[in-house]
């Protein structure tokens, strides 16, 4: 079930929106201020703002805040109450379209949640145990210009990579991924193994690492970015 929640960042959004909001999360709304690393940290890597795709879209924040930007959001999100409120969030962005699936490295039906974390609805993840969730490859979807591809799928980030090789190859978008050890060891590697899949596979480079180092942004080695930086 959701509700409605009074904005708690009205550096980002009216002080008088409200939005949907999953009634047992009692802790995503915390982390909502890292919006503020697409200024600081993502925007400045893109010289185009044409396509988007961002995975673990929560309630809808992220997408309808990007939505600004964009010229099209595609957002996906496999919790079905996180889903009803992404979705509520955004009735009004006519540029964002929502999936109700989570990207991987093939079709597949999954459980998702949190044993540990049950009012931490960013914290839940795929569960080692087959379900009803349904999971799609980003390669199904056959997007084009892609400039950014953002993943927040606690710890799912590699199995995604391998499931949207092809459009990394053929759009060369900015990758920013969380990367953090609590998420990665869930699925058996660490830390850095996602920007080495990319390095190995599709020529991709780290730029750099915030947020406290869990999350990391990754460019095609063309990018004019270590060009720039290479000159200096």
């Amino acid at each position: 079930m959701i509700e409605l929640r009074p904005n708690k960042i009205p550096e980002f959004f009216p002080d008088d929106e409200f939005f949907f909001w999953a009634i047992e999360d009692k802790k995503l709304e915390g982390d909502l201020p890292t919006l503020r690393h697409l200024k600081e940290h993502v925007y400045s890597m893109l010289s185009q703002f044409r396509t988007v795709v961002q995975a673990g879209g929560a309630m809808g924040i992220w997408p309808k805040y990007m939505s600004r930007k964009f010229q099209t959001v595609y957002t996906f999100e496999p919790t079905p109450a996180s889903f009803r409120a992404c979705v509520a969030n955004n009735q009004a962005e006519l540029n964002v379209f929502a999936f109700n699936c989570g990207l991987g490295a093939c079709a597949d039906h999954v459980t998702i949640g949190s044993p540990d974390s049950p009012t931490n609805y960013g914290a839940f993840h795929v569960q080692p145990k087959p379900g009803s969730i349904p999971i799609m490859s980003l390669d199904d979807f056959e997007f084009d210009n892609v400039d950014l591809l953002m993943l927040d799928i606690e710890g799912y980030e590699l199995y995604a990579l391998l499931g949207a090789k092809e459009t990394i190859e053929r759009c060369k978008p900015v990758i920013v991924l969380e990367d953090k050890l609590a998420c990665t060891r869930l699925f058996g590697y660490k830390p850095g193994d996602c920007g080495k899949w990319l390095a190995e596979n599709c020529d991709y480079r780290t730029w750099k690492r915030f947020h406290g180092g869990r999350d990391v942004i990754i460019a095609h080695e063309s990018h004019e970015i270590f060009a720039s930086h290479s000159n200096r």
